[in-house]
């Protein structure tokens, strides 16, 4: 059974510790709200996605039939590692005035680790090249392809409904959510002002608790790192002779259409390990580490509008 991480925190066969960080990285990312996760077995999964159906036909009483086959492209997906290792001296536990203090400083230690993994996933969900990076899984910018793949114009430009509701369009299914940075956010907010009455945003609240704001049944997030609060999916693409544009996604998650795959007991296996005080310095040693991927198994599960300007 698929499990996302908002289930993991709230399920009762993880310890408090695993809890909490499962539900720090649903607080930190979009994605890891929403993202159900299948566990393999080995460290690789290859699947299907079709790619045309059989042929059908009518035929007359007594007549004859011809037999064809559909066809379908066979997909592998191979785990990665994404991990962040932290270390905090000794003394910063000593000299916190008792137990409390020490466990703050160490829960601070891996509330940083979370947030750093976490950050990192995103990145590579969106836009993980192995090319660039021999270690990283290939994002939705290299796996939304052919017509889910949609530029605005040749060399970029701005964002309409018009184009809003055709990347949307494109992926025909329920629970469908868009993933942008917040000025483009902003920017369909600004469209749907003008549009007035005809066009509303509806607030309801999600899984996980959140009120997230809505344009029909697509609900829409915002994608950016914690900390400097940087996009992920800033104004950083090349789309012709434009160098500063961005894309928008639309996504449907499911174990037939998008989906997360690890190893291990944990969803998104999540490994922990807390070493203590090193040997050779007077250190402690905390990392924290992901075994995953992701598994596309339809080629409608994803759209991608690509050629944003910010203006």
């Amino acid at each position: 059974m698929a499990l996302t991480m908002a289930d993991a925190a709230a399920y009762g066969g993880f310890d408090d510790f695993e809890s909490g960080l499962y539900k720090r990285f649903t607080e930190v990312s979009p994605v890891l709200e929403f993202l159900p996760w299948v566990q393999i077995q080995g460290n690789t999964l290859t699947f299907t996605v079709e790619d045309s159906l059989p042929t059908a036909a009518h035929r007359a009483v007594n007549g004859t039939t011809t037999s064809t086959n559909g066809t379908a492209n066979k997909q592998t997906a191979e785990l990665c590692i994404t991990y962040a290792q932290g270390q905090l001296d000794r003394y910063m536990v000593k000299t916190q005035g008792g137990q409390n203090g020490a466990v703050d400083m160490k829960l601070a230690l891996w509330d940083g680790l979370a947030q750093a993994v976490s950050n990192s996933v995103d990145q590579a969900f969106w836009e993980g090249d192995p090319v660039l990076d021999v270690n990283s899984p290939a994002g939705m910018r290299q796996l939304i392809t052919g017509n889910q793949a949609v530029a605005v114009t040749t060399n970029g430009g701005p964002l309409t409904l018009d184009l809003l509701d055709q990347i949307i369009d494109a992926v025909p299914f329920d629970g469908r959510h868009a993933f942008m940075n917040r000025s483009t956010r902003r920017r369909i907010n600004t469209l749907l002002r003008a549009a007035g009455v005809s066009v509303q945003m509806n607030m309801t609240p999600n899984e996980v608790g959140r009120m997230p704001d809505m344009y029909g049944d697509v609900e829409f997030h915002v994608v950016e790192r914690t900390g400097d609060a940087s996009s992920i999916l800033g104004f950083d693409e090349q789309c012709g002779s434009n160098a500063t544009t961005a894309s928008l996604y639309v996504c449907s998650f499911g174990e037939d259409r998008l989906h997360g795959i690890y190893a291990g007991e944990n969803p998104g296996g999540l490994d922990v390990q807390d070493f203590g005080e090193l040997q050779t310095q007077p250190q402690m040693l905390g990392r924290l580490e992901v075994y995953w991927n992701v598994a596309k198994k339809h080629d409608r599960a994803a759209s991608r509008l690509r050629g944003i300007t910010a203006a």
